[in-house]
């Protein structure tokens, strides 16, 4: 996460699992999706974080020079959006580590999709044997005969619904929408939870969007200077009627995540309720 490696001694690792790198599948000895999510893979997948952990493997750093380049460096943290959410406490109890959760909004999320490229691989590799045969069965449906917003969702169920059953003092949710809205109340969390001292650097990287966001980086960008936070949040109910989001968030229903619900642009399951201290 960009926030948090926005503090002195942290070395940003951005997706080190994206197939699509021809790199990661060279170290990684792994190249295609299925192959990631089989249990043998396992030991293979830790002993290739480890290398990239201890720098036997370097070129997953950021370039000298770049943003988030650090001459010296004590800790990793490793930006993972594709692949692995099987793995989260199995990869935390071997390096030690801590794991935040970024959720946001589904709907908000699948409208910019532009290629599921793990949607097939949830049903067909070992990450199915996470889910009843019923949630299965409605996935091959949906798969087969659903719209590509419908499978947008679907693929954001199958990559949250393992993560989120595994809750605990190592494993922490933080929302997209909260980060936007209330910005301080997350950084207050993190300074307690993690110790991030730095307040200055967490707050002006609080003020850059991800390249990854619903918005266009420019707009983006025009909305956070404008202090336009709602905007940032509700623009995805532009792209779908109110039958469409009841449709769509029942996809959720099915595999019992309760993270949000029709007509709420945010999460309140998953809502930080911190003391507003300012920081």
């Amino acid at each position: 996460m960009e926030i948090i490696s926005s503090q002195k001694g942290f070395r940003y690792i951005s997706e080190p699992f994206q197939l699509k790198n021809y790199l990661v599948q060279k170290y990684l000895q792994i190249n295609c999706w299925n192959d990631l999510y089989m249990r043998t893979n396992d030991d293979v997948i830790i002993q290739y974080l480890k290398n990239i952990e201890s720098n036997h493997l370097t070129f997953k750093n950021p370039i000298p020079g770049s943003r988030f380049w650090r001459p010296y460096t004590y800790q990793t943290v490793f930006k993972v959006i594709n692949g692995c959410e099987d793995r989260l406490d199995y990869i935390v109890n071997t390096l030690n580590g801590h794991t935040i959760i970024l959720l946001r909004h589904p709907i908000a999320v699948s409208v910019s999709r532009k290629v599921l490229p793990r949607l097939n691989a949830y049903v067909k590799s070992d990450y199915a044997d996470f889910f009843t045969e019923k949630q299965i069965h409605f996935a091959h449906q949906i798969i087969s005969k659903g719209s590509y917003l419908a499978k947008a969702v679907l693929s954001w169920c199958f990559q949250a619904s393992v993560p989120l059953r595994n809750i605990n003092d190592n494993v922490h949710v933080l929302t997209y929408e909260q980060m936007v809205l209330e910005p301080d109340k997350v950084i207050y969390y993190l300074n307690n939870w993690l110790g991030l001292k730095e307040i200055s650097k967490l707050r002006r990287q609080f003020n850059v969007p991800s390249r990854t966001a619903n918005l266009s980086f420019e707009k983006s960008s025009k909305y956070i200077k404008n202090q336009d936070v709602q905007t940032i949040v509700r623009k995805w109910s532009d792209k779908v009627d109110k039958n469409q989001e009841r449709n769509l968030l029942k996809i959720l229903d099915v595999f019992e995540i309760d993270a949000y619900r029709q007509g709420e642009f945010t999460s309140s399951k998953y809502w930080l309720y911190p003391f507003a201290k300012k920081v």
